[in-house]
This record gives structure tokens, sequence and C-alpha cells, in this order.
């Protein structure tokens, strides 16, 4: 199995700038990596160039930049919602027998961070790490309300809206204002606008004022209820809530920043 072996240099290189914390110069990280001087160069080119590390060019040495630790906050509260969003996850599950997920927006897609399901054998499933679409169901539509509406008219122009089913919007005044529908309301729900068969129902999760994720509801139309519908949706914006709320509490408690 091909193990990138130049993708292990450079974290041996991060790891060596971030232990010490220190400005280190060039023949201190040889030393300390094990690599020449002509790869060891090359490598802290790239991440000085992407803005990961900076030189001091009048003492010739280098540190880990802002940015590093802007993207390490990001990767601890991903995986700080996740375990503290799975208890309630699991609730919502238990409550209504279906299969619930957590996701936040990454880039132009939404990336799913964790999945409960239900132990019925007929259920929707799709494994963490799995990407969205944008521009489609109710998941997008939560997702995009943090945006403003020229922010998501340049992403539809962008990505465009695909018609998945005969019930998807793929008209950009009547998709901006299900966003803005999303936006006044807390929450969206769709029937068979992304898949054939499919309901979900979807809610931010925010805090601050900043969206930390979304948690949505899938299920099987042909097991749905009408009269299910009000309680979903209750349920789904409390446990949005109830998740923010946890996530604040334990970001007080540890005296951290998640800003």
């Amino acid at each position: 199995m091909y193990r990138a072996p130049l993708v292990r240099k450079v974290f041996d290189v991060l790891e060596v700038l971030l232990e010490d914390n220190n400005d280190l110069r060039l023949s201190y990280l040889a030393k300390k990596t094990g690599l020449n001087r002509g790869t060891l160069y090359g490598i802290l080119l790239a991440l000085e160039d992407k803005g990961y590390i900076r030189k001091d060019k009048e003492r010739k040495t280098y540190h880990i930049s802002a940015r590093l630790v802007d993207l390490a906050k990001k990767i601890l509260r991903k995986s700080n919602l996740s375990g503290i969003a799975r208890p309630f996850l699991e609730r919502l599950s238990k409550k209504f027998d279906e299969t619930v997920f957590l996701g936040v927006r990454n880039g132009d897609y939404i990336e799913i961070l964790d999945a409960v399901e239900p132990l019925k054998p007929y259920k929707i499933s799709s494994p963490p790490g799995t990407k969205l679409p944008l521009t489609a169901g109710a998941t997008g539509k939560v997702v995009l309300s943090f945006s403003t509406d020229e922010e998501v008219r340049a992403i539809i122009r962008k990505k465009g809206l695909k018609k998945y089913t005969e019930r998807s919007v793929s008209d950009e005044t009547e998709f901006l204002e299900e966003v803005r529908r999303a936006r006044m309301l807390g929450y969206s729900m769709e029937v068979e606008e992304y898949m054939r068969g499919v309901w979900a129902c979807a809610a931010p999760i925010f805090s601050e004022r900043r969206s930390l994720g979304v948690i949505w509801i899938v299920g099987f139309t042909s097991f749905f209820r009408e009269e299910m519908k009000e309680e979903i949706i209750k349920e789904v914006k409390r446990t949005a809530e109830l998740i923010a709320l946890a996530y604040e509490t334990f970001w007080r408690k540890e005296g951290n920043d998640h800003g």
C-alpha cells in the first residue's frame, strides 16, 4: 500500500515546530527530523507559502503561524461537537425510530460528521465523511440560511440547482425564498426533494450567531404520517438547541476559546 512518504515528512516537520514552540533554525529541524536540507527546505517553503509557518528572515528561523493554530482549533471544534452531540442524536433517533445525522459545511459541500441509525432493517444510511451538495434539500437550505442572499445567489450560480427529483427546487428565486424561510423559522423540512421516497427535517446548531453545524432526521415517505410533522419539527429544533447549549457549557467549563 502506498503511504505517501512526503506527507509523513511534512507532519514530522510540523510536530517538531509544535513541540518546541520556538523559532527554530534549518539545521536544528534537519537534526530533529532526520531530513536532508534540500527536502526540508522544500517542505518549509511550501508550508510558508500556505501560511502555516512563518520565517524570520533576519534570524533565519521558523515558527508556527496563527493560521496553523486556527486550523487546529477547527479540528478540535469538530471532534468536540461530534462527542457532545452524540447522546442528543441518539435520543432523537430513538424517539422517531429514524436515522439522524450531524454535519458541517465544508467548502461547497456539507460533510457528515456522525450518524445514528435505528435498529430496524429499512432505514437511510450514509457514513461519516460523506459529502452532500450544498444546494440540495432541507440540509442545504438550513446551512445556507447563515449566508447572505448575495452569497446564496453566488453559490447557486457557481454550483447550479440540480434537479435530483421532480420535486427538487431548481428555480433560483424559489430556492432563495426557501433559504429565507429556513432563516426565519430555524428549520427546513422537505419531501422527496433530494431523494425519491425520502423526507428530511433539518435545523441549525448555532452559538452566539455563529453556525456550528446542522442536524437532520431522515426517513422513508412510506412510513411518514402527516400528524407527526409538527412534533418532528419541534424535536429537531429542540435537539439542535440542546447541542448548542451543551457545546457552549463545555467550552466555558474548559475555559477554551470556541470562537
